[in-house]
C-alpha cells in the first residue's frame, strides 16, 4: 500500500483542490473539509490504524478487512449513517473523516498496483514492499513545505484534536461511534452498539458484490487503535525524523527511511496499460482519482444518483474489483 507519509500529504493536497472545485461538493461537505480538516487527515489513516496494534492479532485482522474488496460497502455504510446523524456539526467531521479515509482506499488502489509491478506481491515481498513505499513516502511529503520534525508534529497534533474530550487516548466519540457501526454492519452481521444501526446491512451486501464478508471477526476497538497510534507518534515525534506509522511498524523488520528517495523506487516505474511514470505523475494520478471519488462520495451522501451506488468494490493490496479489473487505471 502506499505510505503513510504519503496518505497524509495527499489528503491535504486534494481538500485544497476539491473545495476550489466548482460543483464538485455539496455546501455541507466542502464546509466540513474545511472546518475539519484534521478529521480528514486521521481519517486518512484509518485503514491502517489496526496495524500499530502489535499485541492484538484481532487488530491485524481488522485492518486486514479494511482492506479487502468490500471496504468500499463499509465506505457506503458509513455514509448512510451520516446522513441521519441530526446534529450539523457531528455530520460534518463524520464527514471529513470519511472522505479522509475514502482517500487511503482510493490512493491504495491506485499506487499498490504500481508498487506491485514494481517489487511483486506484498506477502512474498515485504521488505521490497517496505523500501519502495517508503522511498516514495520521502519522495512526496516535501510538497507539504515540512521537514520531518514538522510533520511527525502535525500529525501528532491531530490525533491529539481528534481524541475524545475526557481521554485523549480514546478516539473521538462520535468517530467511534461511526466507525464502530458501519464495521459491524459490514464484517459482523449487524451486531453493534451504534444507536444508528440500519437493519438489512448484510442483505444489501449480498446484493452489491454477490457474496457477504467472513463472519468470525471480534467486536472493533477504535479506541484501542487509536491509542497505538497516538504511542508511535509520540515516538516518531521525539525522534526527529521520518518513521514507519503504518503497516511497516507491523511488519517489525528493521527497515528506516532513507535520507533521500531510491531512484528505481521512484522513477520511470510500469503501471497498468503497459505505460511507465515516475512517482510523482503516480502521485498527481492518485490525487486526481481521490477528487473524483470525493465527488461521488457527496451525491451519495445527499442520498441522489451516484457512481458509488453500484460501483465494483476493490482490493486495496491490488487495486482490482471482482470483474479482474483495474478500477483507478481504466
Amino acid at each position: 500500500m502506499a505510505g503513510g507519509y504519503t496518505h497524509v500529504t495527499l489528503v491535504q493536497l486534494a481538500i485544497e483542490e476539491a473545495v476550489h472545485r466548482r460543483s464538485l461538493l455539496h455546501d455541507e461537505a466542502a464546509q466540513a473539509l474545511q472546518l475539519w480538516k484534521k478529521y480528514a487527515i486521521i481519517g486518512s489513516m484509518g485503514p491502517d490504524y489496526p496495524y500499530l496494534d502489535v499485541a492484538d492479532t484481532s487488530s491485524a485482522a481488522w485492518a486486514a478487512a479494511m482492506h479487502s474488496r468490500h471496504v468500499l460497502d463499509f465506505v457506503r455504510e458509513a455514509a448512510r449513517r451520516i446522513r441521519i446523524l441530526p446534529d450539523k456539526n457531528i455530520r460534518q467531521k463524520c464527514t471529513a473523516w470519511l472522505f479522509g479515509f475514502a482517500s487511503h482506499c482510493v490512493t491504495d488502489g491506485t499506487v499498490h498496483p504500481v508498487v506491485n509491478r514494481k517489487v511483486g506481491p506484498y506477502e512474498q515481498n515485504k521488505t521490497e514492499h517496505r523500501c519502495c513505499e517508503m522511498s516514495q513516502d520521502v519522495l512526496v511529503h516535501a510538497q507539504l513545505n515540512l521537514g520531518a520534525i514538522e510533520l511527525n508534529g502535525q500529525i501528532s497534533f491531530n490525533v491529539a484534536e481528534t481524541s475524545d474530550g475526557s481521554n485523549r487516548l480514546r478516539i473521538d466519540h462520535d468517530i467511534a461511534v461511526l466507525w464502530r457501526g458501519a464495521l459491524n454492519a459490514v464484517w459482523r452481521g449487524g451486531r453493534t452498539d451504534n444507536p444508528f444501526s440500519l437493519s438489512g446491512a448484510m442483505d444489501r451486501l449480498k446484493q452489491w458484490t454477490g457474496s457477504t464478508p467472513a463472519e468470525g471477526l471480534p467486536a472493533p476497538d477504535p479506541d484501542q487503535w487509536h491509542r497505538a497510534m497516538w504511542r508511535m507518534l509520540k515516538l516518531a515525534e521525539s525522534g526527529g525524523q521520518l518513521v514507519p506509522f503504518a503497516r511497516h511498524a507491523a511488519a517489525n523488520a528493521g527497515v528506516t527511511y532513507p535520507a533521500k528517495p531510491e531512484l528505481q523506487y521512484v522513477r520511470n516505474l510500469e503501471v497498468p496499460g503497459n505505460r511507465r511514470m515516475d512517482f510523482e505523475q503516480v502521485f498527481v494520478h492518485a490525487k486526481q482519482n481521490t477528487v473524483a471519488f470525493w465527488g461521488d462520495l457527496s451525491l451519495f451522501l445527499q442520498g441522489k444518483p451516484s457512481p458509488l451506488d453500484n460501483m465494483a468494490g476493490w482490493s486495496l493490496d491490488d487495486g482490482i474489483d471482482h470483474n479482474e479489473h483495474y478500477v483507478f487505471w481504466s
